[in-house]
């Protein structure tokens, strides 16, 4: 009840904009400014909020280093060093979590902020770790990448999404570069690729690519398995970065069932620790085998709900591996406090255990345990584009 107000009338049909505007001193720790924005609905609403949206927009003085949120999956835009904007969107929730966001501002070239926590003196501490290399590469020497799209063609697919698969695809193509390589591979009970192996994405292939995207049609049952062990056997070069934009909408039906085989098939057949995306479209998915499958794979999955265009977040995928601008990232912890030989690693549990590629605009967020506290140096390394 600290802000009370009275919107009459509303006729019927119709909507009231009701705007709050205040000033609020925000607190910063170990160097990151933290904002909490109550959004917490049970107090107020008998039923579901149909739809919640929140935008942040950042501006600092200094370069603008780490933007995260440990509360709600967001999307984040930084048009310049200096700004971001923060977008946050909830559909029929009752009673949310209070939105949380942390930023830090840095000079240098990179942006790092530690946070930990320590129950109990003598326990093991956790940490929360978060990088922001200010990585300017040379727009000319972005790195050479291959990408192997496998689409999903089964029955489930007819209509409009079949439709939204094609146009998708074909903008993926469309953001491909002279100097990288890539294949398509479409599955329904039985796989089929475009071409047998790789090919240069040149003017002439792409175009060829974008007529085998035309000619893709929905019917059959779901062999996922087949599909992911075809498109990871393709990739053979390990001194470049290695995607997989794996779509499905449903769950396997046929070939290999078992979400453990697949998941374990699809570890052996990547040998050269490609980036695997799985794209999740409807509430029919199996989302444990999809999150077993990024996980396990150094990627990550998106869901689309039925009624969301599919367009829009693969979009937002290719925008991020247009140009990935850092690989191959290994972090190092050395402590000033000696150590004997003897001892255990002072750091353990590190999560993800192999750290993924970062792309324009990213950060690296990693957690793990400490067993020893004290000042520390931590070194980020890794191969930059340019």
């Amino acid at each position: 009840g600290l802000l009370q107000t009275s919107v009459f009338p509303v006729p019927p049909g119709q909507s009231r904009t009701v705007q709050i505007r205040y000033s609020q001193l925000l607190r910063k720790d170990n160097g990151l400014v933290d904002l909490l924005l109550p959004i917490g609905t049970v107090k107020h609403a008998r039923r579901p909020v149909q739809r919640l949206s929140a935008t942040v927009r950042i501006e600092t003085t200094q370069p603008l280093k780490t933007v995260y949120s440990p509360t709600h999956p967001i999307e984040i835009q930084r048009p310049d060093g200096r700004h971001a904007v923060c977008k946050l969107t909830l559909f029929n929730v009752r009673s949310p979590d209070d939105f949380r966001l942390l930023f830090g501002a840095h000079e240098g070239a990179v942006g790092m902020n530690l946070v930990s926590y320590r129950p109990k003196t003598g326990e093991e501490g956790y940490f929360l770790l978060l990088a922001s290399p200010d990585i300017k590469p040379n727009k000319a020497a972005d790195l050479p990448k291959t990408v192997v799209f496998v689409i999903d063609r089964s029955g489930s697919m007819s209509g409009k999404k079949i439709e939204q698969v094609r146009r998708a695809l074909k903008f993926l193509l469309d953001q491909l570069k002279p100097q990288d390589t890539f294949n398509i591979v479409a599955y329904d009970a039985e796989v089929e690729s475009f071409r047998p192996e790789l090919q240069r994405a040149d003017l002439e292939t792409v175009n060829a690519a974008r007529g085998f995207a035309d000619g893709l049609y929905a019917g059959g049952s779901t062999n996922i398995d087949a599909a992911l062990r075809t498109a990871l056997g393709m990739l053979t070069d390990s001194s470049r970065p290695n995607y997989v934009l794996f779509l499905t909408d449903g769950r396997p039906t046929t070939g290999e069932r078992n979400e453990m085989r697949i998941a374990r098939n699809a570890k052996q057949a990547n040998r050269v620790a490609a980036r695997l995306f799985c794209f999740g479209v409807g509430f029919d998915v199996n989302s444990r085998l999809l999150d077993r499958l990024s996980r396990d794979n150094r990627g990550e999955t998106i869901y689309v709900r039925p009624n969301e265009d599919i367009e829009a977040p693969i979009a937002r995928l290719a925008s991020r591996i247009s140009s990935p601008v850092m690989t191959d990232l290994a972090l190092k912890f050395d402590f000033d406090a000696a150590r004997p030989t003897s001892a255990p690693p002072p750091v353990a549990r590190i999560y993800p255990s192999e750290l993924p590629d970062l792309f324009r605009g990213e950060q690296l967020i990693v957690v793990g345990r400490y067993r020893q506290a004290g000042r520390a140096r931590i070194t980020l390394s890794g191969m930059q584009a340019g």
